[in-house]
C-alpha cells in the first residue's frame, strides 16, 4: 500500500511539473509530455532500488542475528553441562569429606550410612576366617577318626590270624603310638590361617577401603585353593597311617616263604587277606600322590598357593609371557601399523583407511589384536600401545597428498586410554599440537566399552570433540542406542557388521539407515567378505563399505605406495 502512495505522490509532481512547463515556459505539449514521463520513471526505478537495497540489508542482518543467537544458545548448553559437571564434584567432595571423617576413626554414631560398605569386606573376612577355622577342625577329626579306625580293623584282623601273642603286644604299642600319626605337625592349613590372623589384624588397623577390598580379593583366592589343602593334609595323614601298617607288619611272625604265618593255609580268612593286600595297594598309590604334590608345590618351605590348579597356572604363565611381548614390542618399538580400505559401493574407490596395530615379536612373529589386547586391558598397557598407534596415524596422514581422494583415517582408541589420568593430558596435548588433521583423523571407539559411562566420563569425548575431531562408534552390537545424543557428542560415522546388518529384518535396517542419515551421520559396513553381500547392501543404499573383499590389512606403507598408484 505504501508503495502505491508514493507512486501516486511521484505522479502528482511530475504533472505539476508538465504544467509548469506549459504555463510559463510555453514549450510544446509533446516535449513536455515526454520530459514528464522520463522524471516519473526516474523517480519510480530510484524507489524501487533504494527498497530493494534497503531490504536486502535487513536480510542479512537478520541471518547475522539468527547465527548469533545460535552460537549464544550453544554457549548456554555448554554453560549448563559445565554447571551440572560443577553440582557432582561438589557432591563427589562432600563425600570424599564425609568418608575421610568416617575414617579418622572418631567412632560417633554419627558416622554416613555409606561407611557400611567399607565395613563389609571386613565382614566377609571374618566370615571366611571362621570357615577356614571351622574347615581345618573338621578335617583334624574327620581324617583322625577315618584314618585310626581302618589301621584300628588291620590290627585286628592280624592280630586274629597269629596265635603268638607278640603281634597283640606290638599293636597295643602301636595303638600307643596313634598320637605320633594321628595329627601331622604343622599341615599348611595351619600356616594359612596364621598369615590369614596377620592381616585381619592389618586390616583391623588401617580400615583401608583399597586395602581391604585387595585383601578381601587375596583371600577369595586363597580359599579356592582350600579344597588342595584339604586334600594334601588328608593324604599326607593316609602317608602316615601306611608306615604305621608297614610296622605292624613287620612285627607280624613270618613262615620260611617270607609270607606272614597266620595266612598260610586258611581258606576262611583268604577273602580277609585280600581286603588286606587292596587296602595297603591303595596307601601306596596315596603316598605317590603326596609325594607328587610335594614336589609340585614343594609344602615344606612355600607357604600353598594357587600352584595346585596346573591350568590356571599355565594361564598365568602364558599371561605373563604376553605382558613381556608387549612391553619389549613397545621399548624396540615393533608395534606396527597396518591399514586397511573403506571404498564406495558400487564404484569400489577407496575414501578412509582404518589404523590396526600388529605387534611383532623379536622372533619376527605377528601378533594380532584379539591375543594381545585383553592381556593389555588387565594389565593396564593399553595407552602404551594406543600411544604408539596414535603417532603413527598421524605421522601417516601427513605423507598423504592433499589432492588424494582419502578423506580421513580411523584410528582405533581404547576408553581405558582416555579415562587414563596420566595418559589423557598428554594425548590433549598431542592433539592441540595436530590439530590441523582434525577434519581427517576420526577416533574409533567401541559401543561395548561406552556401556556405563558416567557423564563426566564423556566428558574426556567433549574435550576432543571441542578441538574439532570426530569420533566412530564400532562393534555396534545394540541398534536401539541413543544415536541422536551421541550425535551431539561429535560422533560422526557409525560401523556395523556385514553379517548384524544383513540378518535384521529389512524394515529395521532401513529405519537405522534413515535415522542415521538425518542426524548426519554415515553408516559403514564393515568386515564385508562375501560377493553376494554387496548387492544385498546396495539395495539397503550402503554407499560406503570394509572389508577383506575389497582389500586385506596391510603394512601403512605398502597401502600409501597402492593409493598412490590409483589402487583402492
Amino acid at each position: 500500500m505504501l508503495d502505491v502512495i508514493v507512486l501516486i505522490a511521484m505522479a502528482i509532481t511530475a504533472g505539476a511539473f508538465a504544467a509548469g512547463l506549459t504555463a510559463e515556459a510555453g514549450l510544446p505539449l509533446l516535449p513536455v509530455l515526454i520530459a514528464t514521463m522520463a522524471l516519473f520513471l526516474v523517480m519510480a526505478t530510484s524507489y524501487v532500488m533504494l527498497g530493494r537495497a534497503a531490504r536486502g540489508a535487513g536480510g542479512a542482518r537478520i541471518e547475522e542475528i539468527e547465527e548469533a543467537l545460535e552460537i549464544i544458545d550453544s554457549d548456554l548448553q555448554r554453560i549448563d553441562r559445565v554447571e551440572d559437571d560443577v553440582a557432582r564434584l561438589d557432591l563427589l567432595s562432600d563425600r570424599v569429606e564425609r568418608l575421610d571423617r568416617a575414617l579418622g576413626g572418631d567412632g560417633s554414631s554419627e558416622s554416613p550410612s555409606g561407611l557400611a560398605s567399607a565395613e563389609e569386606p571386613a565382614t566377609e573376612f571374618a566370615g571366611v576366617y571362621e570357615r577356614t577355622e571351622s574347615l581345618r577342625a573338621e578335617i583334624e577329626t574327620e581324617s583322625s577318626e577315618e584314618t585310626g579306625g581302618k589301621v584300628g580293623l588291620l590290627k585286628g584282623l592280624l592280630a586274629r590270624r597269629s596265635d603268638d601273642p607278640t603281634p597283640e603286644t606290638s599293636s597295643e604299642a602301636a595303638v600307643e603310638d596313634d598320637d605320633a600319626w594321628d595329627a601331622p605337625s604343622d599341615p599348611p592349613i595351619v600356616k594359612e590361617v596364621e598369615e590369614i590372623e596377620e592381616v585381619k589384624v592389618e586390616i583391623e588397623e588401617e580400615q583401608e577401603p583399597e586395602a581391604v577390598i585387595e585383601t578381601v580379593a587375596e583371600l577369595e583366592s586363597e580359599t579356592k585353593i582350600e579344597t588342595e589343602i584339604e586334600t594334601v593334609v588328608e593324604e599326607i595323614e593316609v602317608e602316615t597311617a601306611e608306615e604305621t601298617v608297614e610296622e605292624i607288619l613287620e612285627a607280624e611272625p613270618k613262615d620260611e616263604s617270607g609270607s606272614p604265618s597266620s595266612l598260610a593255609g586258611e581258606e576262611e580268612d583268604a577273602a580277609e587277606t585280600a581286603e588286606a593286600v587292596e587296602a595297603i595297594e591303595a596307601v601306596e598309590e596315596a603316598e605317590a600322590e603326596v609325594a607328587e604334590a610335594e614336589e609340585v608345590a614343594e609344602l615344606s618351605d612355600e607357604p600353598v598357593t594357587a600352584a595346585y590348579v596346573d591350568d590356571d597356572d599355565d594361564d598365568d604363565k602364558e599371561e605373563d609371557a604376553m605382558r613381556r611381548t608387549i612391553r619389549e614390542a613397545v621399548e624396540a618399538e615393533r608395534v606396527e601399523l597396518y591399514l586397511q580400505s573403506t571404498v564406495t559401493l558400487p564404484e569400489r574407490k577407496l575414501r578412509y583407511f582404518e589404523a590396526l596395530t600388529r605387534v611383532r615379536t623379536a622372533d619376527d612373529d605377528l601378533v594380532l589384536p584379539g591375543e594381545y589386547v585383553p592381556v593389555a586391558k588387565r594389565a593396564g598397557m593399553m595407552p602404551l600401545i594406543d600411544n604408539a598407534l596414535l603417532v603413527k596415524s598421524v605421522y601417516t596422514l601427513l605423507q598423504v597428498p592433499e589432492e588424494s581422494e582419502v578423506q580421513g583415517l580411523f584410528c582405533n582408541i581404547s576408553l581405558h586410554s582416555l579415562l587414563d589420568p596420566d595418559y589423557f593430558p598428554e594425548l590433549i596435548e598431542f592433539m592441540e599440537e595436530n590439530n590441523s588433521l582434525s577434519d581427517r583423523l576420526i577416533f574409533e571407539v567401541s559401543q561395548p566399552e561406552m556401556v556405563g559411562l558416567t557423564e563426566a566420563e564423556f566428558s574426556c569425548l567433549d574435550t576432543l570433540g571441542a578441538l574439532g575431531y570426530s569420533f566412530c562408534l564400532d562393534n555396534v552390537g545394540d541398534l536401539d542406542a541413543d544415536f541422536a545424543s551421541l550425535s551431539d557428542r561429535h560422533f560422526r560415522y557409525v560401523k556395523l557388521s556385514a553379517a548384524k546388518f544383513l540378518d535384521v529384518p529389512g524394515r529395521i535396517a532401513a529405519d537405522l539407515k534413515r535415522q542415521l542419515d538425518g542426524l548426519g551421520m554415515q553408516l559403514i559396513i564393515e568386515k564385508v567378505e562375501e560377493e553376494g553381500d554387496v548387492a544385498e547392501l546396495l539395495d539397503h543404499g550402503i554407499d560406503l563399505a570394509q572389508g577383506n573383499l575389497f582389500d586385506e590389512p596391510k603394512p601403512a606403507d605398502d597401502a600409501l605406495a597402492s593409493e598412490g598408484s590409483g589402487a583402492a
